[in-house]
């Protein structure tokens, strides 16, 4: 039996009315993109607080280490709190001189001055939700008072086991600190000077 005119119309129309609808935002090569920025997220932050944080720490590098937190961005370390970049940075320059007070034989490769201090920063786990992201992480600090006056490098010691609690933003495409806390869990004898952490401190009564 052929089709009557008013079949075919309401056939038309229910075709046209689904070709107007919208690709839905689950479509696979959505799905994908997502999936590719939520590793670019993780491991830009995973070389944030164990690659750019360790190496800023270790060159005592001002600019370079509070070039890593925001502007309104919450530290404390051991209990001790610093607000805002500025005083952030503040911080790191008094860390500069106090390494330039014993350590006159600095090392240098490549044009950078690293300080007789490295931080082996590992367990980075990083949970991220949009724009926001939090991060746990393990810190090991070895040090030692540099390089006696033949050259040779002094005794290094295992100084302090710490932990860094991160959260973190993104601002303008990039990953930043705002807030950090170092927790000193334990304490190695220090071969270079007096013990920095006596005590283990819980940051929690200093956090905003």
């Amino acid at each position: 039996m052929p089709r009557t005119l008013p079949t075919l119309t309401l056939a038309a129309c229910v075709l046209s009315a689904s070709a107007a609808q919208p690709v839905p935002s689950t479509a696979p090569g959505t799905a994908a993109v997502q999936r590719l920025q939520a590793i670019e997220d993780r491991l830009e932050i995973q070389d944030l607080v164990t690659g750019k944080y360790a190496k800023a720490l270790d060159t005592a590098d001002p600019d370079a280490y509070a070039a890593l937190f925001t502007e309104d961005a919450f530290l404390s370390v051991a209990g001790k709190p610093y607000r805002g970049r500025k005083e952030i940075r503040q911080m790191m320059l008094e860390i500069r001189k106090y390494f330039a007070d014993f350590d006159t034989r600095p090392a240098t490769y490549h044009g950078t001055r690293w300080v007789p201090m490295r931080h082996i920063v590992t367990n980075a786990l990083v949970s991220i939700a949009g724009d926001r992201a939090t991060s746990e992480s393990y810190s090991t600090e070895i040090g030692s008072n540099g390089r006696d006056d033949a050259g040779h490098g002094n005794p290094q010691s295992l100084t302090n086991v710490c932990r860094y609690e991160d959260n973190l933003i993104k601002l303008s495409g990039h990953w930043l600190i705002s807030r950090r806390l170092i927790v000193c869990d334990m304490f190695g004898k220090r071969s270079h000077a007096p013990d920095m952490y006596p005590n283990t401190v819980s940051p929690s009564d200093e956090s905003p």
